[in-house]
C-alpha cells in the first residue's frame, strides 16, 4: 500500500502488481501524474477511485489510461464487482495475446518469435 504517488510508483516498480485503486488526490505526486507514468512503462490495470465527480475528470483520467473511474462514496461491492471485471478481461487478454499459432505439426511461439516442428510429440526445432 503505497501512501503517495512516489511511493506508488516505486512500489508498482518493485514489484508485480495485478491492479492498482489510484485516487487522483495524493501528496507529492497526483493521481494524473503517477498514471501517466505507470503507463509509460507497463499496462498494469488501474481503476481511478476518488472524490472528483465532474464528467472532465472522469473523460481525462479514461484518456490518460484509467481502466475505470469510480467516484467516493462508493459502495465496496460495486468497487469488488468492478476490479473483478477489470482482471477478468485482463487475464482474457493476456491468455489470447501469449496463446501459440498451430498448424498442423508446426507450432509458432508468439512471445519468443521461435517455431518448431513436433515429430512425436517432441519439438524438434
Amino acid at each position: 500500500r503505497a501512501m503517495n504517488g512516489k511511493q506508488a510508483i516505486e512500489l508498482h516498480a518493485s514489484q508485480p502488481i495485478d491492479l492498482i485503486l489510484l485516487d487522483i488526490k495524493l501528496p507529492e505526486l497526483n493521481g494524473w501524474e503517477v498514471l501517466n507514468k505507470i503507463r509509460q512503462k507497463a499496462q498494469t490495470p488501474v481503476i481511478m477511485l476518488t472524490a472528483l465527480d465532474q464528467d472532465i475528470d472522469k473523460v481525462m483520467a479514461l484518456r490518460i489510461g484509467a481502466d475505470d473511474f469510480v467516484v467516493k462514496p462508493f459502495n465496496p461491492n460495486e468497487v469488488i464487482a468492478r476490479v473483478q471485471a477489470v482482471l477478468r478481461r485482463t487475464q482474457f487478454a493476456n491468455k489470447v495475446t501469449n496463446k501459440n499459432k498451430l498448424y498442423k505439426n508446426i507450432e509458432i511461439d508468439t512471445d519468443t518469435h521461435s517455431v518448431y516442428i513436433h515429430s512425436e510429440n517432441k519439438k524438434i526445432l
